[in-house]
């Protein structure tokens, strides 16, 4: 794959610090007293990670807990994990949407778990949604000035939306996209969601931008929950079966659905061979993060590539307007990090797409 460091990318719009504790029996008793205790102790039980907002005194007591334990301290939301990802893999320059809430920066605490199937989950603790999905007008002015210059851009962290409110922050968001594609129409722009509270949020924010989309990212269970069928098994057919209407709802070119345990892609224009070597590269990518544990450098990803062959080869279905891709995902022997999986995947996938397609690249 050539190119993968010929122009820069624009991330936005989620980034924060994470304060990381491993929990412990100790850790448990500081916080049983506190509201999070039992949706921690649920979350632990079931093996999957959570994020919940708390009060300005929660977050008080968790600061000076995290404080006295000592917690590890690292960059955390979608668009920034993936900025990080981006960088490791060589991409330069990177535009990162990071504003300052009033209160100083912004910080969520984040209790570390293991699972009995090996690897981490993740239980996250906000301090409410008001100051989770800002758009620094520094950045605003940035990503416009250089956009000429960058070939890609993910825009994430639309699950923090406020209750209220949301409305003229999606408006925000709709009239930055347009003038970034007015300056550059050949910016591949790439929306990776996450959990909503309200798919009433999320009908509002597809319905305005969905058309100025190159690609739509989610995992499974988000999937479904956006096409309203919650509950039915995670397979690839059923992802495909459901994803067209998907797409015609909101004039979508392209939906790629990510699991632990295959990929699903589904273009209605583009270079297939393309979109198939990108769904691949982004898997790579995924094996070789959840196998180090930490951001991968390109030697590393083409370790992967070179050196384990995919649950399954690219099976392709459909035909004329909307063709269907199933792709396998690379089983690792040890696996170190599974949180973040969803983010490190897009960020390889969408940087192969701009490197597969030569109507992508910049002057």
């Amino acid at each position: 794959m050539s190119g993968l460091s010929d122009g820069g990318f624009i991330l936005a719009f989620n980034s924060n610090i994470d304060a990381i504790l491993r929990v412990s029996d100790e850790l448990l008793e500081s916080i049983r007293d506190t509201s999070i205790y039992p949706d921690l102790v649920q979350s632990m039980r079931e093996g999957v990670g959570n994020e919940v907002s708390v009060d300005k005194e929660t977050i008080k007591k968790l600061k000076e807990i995290f404080d006295t334990y000592h917690a590890t301290r690292r960059i955390g939301g979608n668009a920034a994990i993936m900025a990080e990802v981006l960088s490791k893999l060589g991409v330069s320059p990177i535009i990162l949407n990071r504003p300052a809430p009033s209160g100083g920066e912004l910080v969520h605490f984040v209790f570390e778990f293991d699972l009995p199937s090996g690897g981490k989950e993740r239980f996250i603790v906000n301090g409410g949604l008001e100051e989770e999905f800002v758009i620094d007008p520094a950045f605003v002015e940035d990503s416009i000035q250089e956009v000429d210059h960058m070939r890609g851009a993910i825009i994430s962290g639309f699950h923090l939306l406020p209750d209220h409110g949301y409305s003229e922050k999606i408006d925000a968001v709709l009239d930055l996209i347009k003038r970034w594609k007015d300056k550059n129409p050949r910016l591949f722009i790439h929306c990776e969601l996450g959990a909503f509270r309200s798919l009433i949020v999320a009908h509002e924010l597809l319905t305005k931008i969905g058309g100025l989309l190159d690609s739509l990212g989610m995992n499974g269970e988000e999937f479904l929950a956006l096409a309203e069928s919650s509950g039915l098994e995670i397979t690839p057919g059923v992802m495909i079966d459901r994803a067209g209407a998907v797409m015609d709802r909101y004039s979508l070119k392209r939906i790629v659905i990510h699991t632990e345990k295959f990929i699903v892609g589904l273009e209605q224009e583009g270079i297939l061979a393309a979109f198939i070597r990108s769904l691949d590269f982004g898997a790579a990518v995924a094996a070789a993060y959840i196998t180090k544990g930490e951001f991968p450098d390109l030697d590393e990803v083409l370790k992967v590539l070179h050196g384990i062959a995919p649950s399954q080869k690219a099976v392709v279905e459909g035909g004329g307007n909307l063709i269907a891709v199933t792709c396998g995902v690379y089983p690792v022997k040890s696996l170190k990090q599974a949180v973040g999986r969803g983010d490190v995947f897009t960020a390889g996938y969408v940087l192969g797409m701009v490197s597969n397609h030569p109507q992508n690249f910049v002057d």
